[in-house]
């Protein structure tokens, strides 16, 4: 896992989120002010002490783009240094799933869901990002166990353990107060008594999580500024209770949600996004083997009657897969990401739940029989997952076939990770006239690119052009005449990385 992620951290280019947040993050680190607080702190405070620990050269915090005035080697060794966090965090959250899952049903199901895990594209793909995304799956993954722990033994250090990981998950992204009604309901369930007695557990418990969860966001960011071109800076020395940066990262997210943009799916474009969108996506961007696993992990439970697992897996994936569909940004499957650890361990409890599971069936209901499909499902996803080895943010299953584009786009399938891999096809052409219509938020010259920007409203040039497949499924219908043409081509030609389509336009021929 280390090792794949380390190689996509070098390989991908900083996609189209992380500028701000390690431009942000890195310069918050070194004057406490808080230039960007679209997000929570968390993510962006490690990767900027990474960057300032790797001794990484920078360009001034005036704005994003004097950060990024760096030559391309620079601008390359500073991404790798911001994403190494995450990797680091990624790796926690593959060890919360194996002693979790040992915790509940033995070795092998901890092994089990961990393998999962450790391939899974879409955690190898938003694990070696310096984003948000994954480590909320941290938090959210450490605070649901936590609770478990402290639903078995009642230790009080459980409950300190699930607080530090509902912090960490509130200053990873605000959507992070889903937690509070899970434990809640988690608490309620497995504590003893009547109902009011219940009741006031519940209560107890979650408001004493939330009290500590929040004393660490207020601690984080007490030595914080915030700046804003409209407001001027407020000390957040002066509101410790009430963090500004936070709550103004929060009603950003919700204007942001609430306004939509263009989301696409099936060939089609709304701002009001689309009902079955995360079902399709997470259909789609997961391997067969994981969702084989899921399917038949539900049938397991169901006929178990396994109460745990509805509590601290399928409730809280209901409702991870609920909440971002209620807004209307369907941007990829990274926002379903903190269901997977949930689901690795939901599909390593096989190993346990099988033989009820099977009850009728006595050829399949060993021990033996669970372990060997298991495993062999484990092994379908890993071969699925390397196949795809090092394009892990563009994978699709084989549902897809060959034209993924043609269901999804946005971060499901390009975003900006594949400058890189066009500056190595550019190099190796002898550096040919180039025009890009592009997803990348840094210009072409910032990866050592010369090349001509377009939009789709100008008429292609008759060079070289790299064409953004995710410009072409979201914005066909505001395209000029020719950029709708090649999409409507039934083979454009090579493919740089999963996101970028190469097209000799000199000839209109695809190459």
């Amino acid at each position: 896992m280390a090792a794949q992620m380390l190689e996509q951290a070098w390989a991908d280019s900083i996609t189209v989120d992380e500028p701000h947040y390690i431009w942000s993050g890195t310069c918050l680190v070194s004057d406490g002010l808080d230039r960007d607080p679209s997000q929570p702190i968390g993510h962006r405070v490690l990767s900027g002490l990474a960057v300032r620990l790797a001794a990484t050269r920078t360009g001034s915090c005036a704005s994003l783009e004097a950060f990024y005035r760096v030559n391309p080697d620079q601008l390359r060794r500073l991404t790798l240094a911001a994403r190494v966090p995450n990797l680091i965090a990624a790796l926690l959250l593959a060890v919360v799933v194996f002693f979790w899952g040992r915790a509940l049903y033995g070795a092998a199901a901890g092994a089990i869901g961990m393998s999962l895990l450790v391939f899974e594209p879409t955690v190898l793909a938003h694990g070696h990002l310096a984003t948000g995304d994954l480590p909320l799956s941290l938090g959210v993954a450490g605070t649901l166990g936590a609770h478990w722990a402290w639903s078995r033994s009642r230790h009080g250090a459980w409950l300190l353990v699930g607080g530090l990981a509902f912090g960490w998950a509130l200053l990873s992204k605000v959507v992070a107060l889903e937690l509070l009604p899970l434990v809640a309901v988690a608490e309620f369930f497995t504590a003893t008594g009547s109902i009011a007695q219940r009741a006031r557990a519940a209560i107890a418990v979650t408001a004493g999580l939330a009290a500590l969860g929040w004393v660490l966001v207020c601690l984080a960011y007490l030595p914080i500024t915030l700046k804003l071109p409209a407001s001027g800076g407020h000390p957040a020395l002066l509101a410790w209770v009430v963090p500004p940066g936070w709550f103004f990262s929060l009603s950003h997210q919700l204007e942001a949600a609430g306004a939509g943009r263009n989301n696409f799916l099936n060939g089609q474009v709304s701002r009001n996004g689309f009902a079955a969108y995360f079902l399709e996506a997470f259909a789609l961007k997961t391997t067969l083997g994981m969702l084989a696993l899921v399917a038949l992990s539900i049938v397991a439970h169901l006929r178990a009657r396994a109460r745990p697992e509805a509590i601290y897996v399928w409730l809280p994936v209901t409702l991870l897969f609920f909440i971002p569909s209620l807004g209307k940004l369907d941007l990829g499957v990274r926002y379903l990401l903190p269901a997977y650890p949930l689901l690795a361990l939901a599909a390593g409890s096989l190993a346990a739940h099988w033989p009820r599971a099977m009850t009728g069936l006595p050829w399949l209901a060993g021990r033996r029989a669970a372990l060997g499909l298991t495993s062999a499902l484990v092994f379908a996803a890993a071969l699925s997952s390397l196949a795809h080895r090092p394009l892990h943010i563009g994978y699709f299953n084989e549902l897809a076939g060959s034209h993924p584009e043609r269901y999804l786009s946005n971060s499901n399938l390009d975003w900006g990770q594949d400058a890189w891999r066009l500056r190595g096809w550019w190099d190796g052409a002898g550096r040919p006239p180039l025009g890009v219509v592009w997803s990348p938020s840094l210009p072409p010259q910032d990866f050592g690119i010369e090349a001509q920007e377009l939009t789709l409203e100008q008429p292609p040039p008759a060079v070289w052009l790299a064409v953004s497949l995710n410009s072409l499924d979201e914005q066909a219908g505001h395209a000029d005449a020719a950029y709708a043409a090649l999409k409507e081509r039934p083979a454009l030609g090579t493919r740089i990385g999963s996101s970028i389509q190469l097209l000799d336009n000199s000839t209109g021929r695809a190459k």
